[in-house]
């Protein structure tokens, strides 16, 4: 199983501020296998690549077992 942590968000803050101080909200987006071995195979640039696929494909940070896989 492979995630990607911290993945901007159009529709959630990053930070926010409770009574005992400052919240950071870290996303967690699932990957499909075939995206796991598509990033290992291209490190940062698979990374990015994925990342973009997601926000074009309008899925952005959202997790789905459903989806279809984006590579």
């Amino acid at each position: 199983m492979g995630v990607l942590l911290g993945m901007a968000s159009s529709t959630l803050p990053g930070r926010f501020a409770m009574p005992a101080g400052e919240v950071r909200l870290v996303t967690v987006k699932v990957l499909m296998p075939g995206e796991l071995a598509y990033l290992l195979e291209n490190g940062k640039h698979g990374r990015d690549e994925l990342l973009r696929r997601f926000v074009e494909e309008g899925q952005g940070h959202l997790s789905r077992a459903w989806r279809q896989p984006v590579v």
